[in-house]
């Protein structure tokens, strides 16, 4: 099962955030993570890996002192290295024409001093 992060700043800005550092859930994404604890008490669960982001940590740190759990850290799920792009808003970004490749496609998308959705992919 694979739980993207709960609402935050960023993302109820519409913005991008990325690997940018610091970035914590607001109340609402802290409601989405106790409701998703609540949602998967039935569910057997035996191990909760994270991205390093704090605000993924956050949305996972319900589930696992419900589960009795350690949430474990791993890089490898974290999200894309945006580069320029990071902090800009989704609506400024759908007016270049990467975006278009990113929609349509992703693998062939190379973001600006960032990664390759390709190489992320591997």
């Amino acid at each position: 099962m694979l739980i993207r992060h709960g609402d935050n700043e960023y993302t109820s800005q519409g913005k991008l955030a990325g690997w940018t550092p610091g970035v914590h859930l607001n109340q609402k994404g802290k409601e989405q993570a106790a409701k998703l604890a609540e949602y998967l008490d039935l569910t057997r669960i035996a191990a909760i890996y994270s991205s390093p982001l704090l605000r993924t940590i956050q949305t996972a740190k319900p589930l696992a002192k419900a589960k009795g759990l350690t949430i474990k850290k791993c890089p490898g799920v974290g999200e894309v290295q945006y580069g320029s792009w990071q902090g800009q808003t989704l609506k400024t970004l759908r007016r270049r024409k990467l975006w278009h490749t990113v929609q349509h496609r992703p693998s062939a998308a190379a973001f600006p001093n960032g990664e390759t959705i390709r190489h992320v992919q591997m």
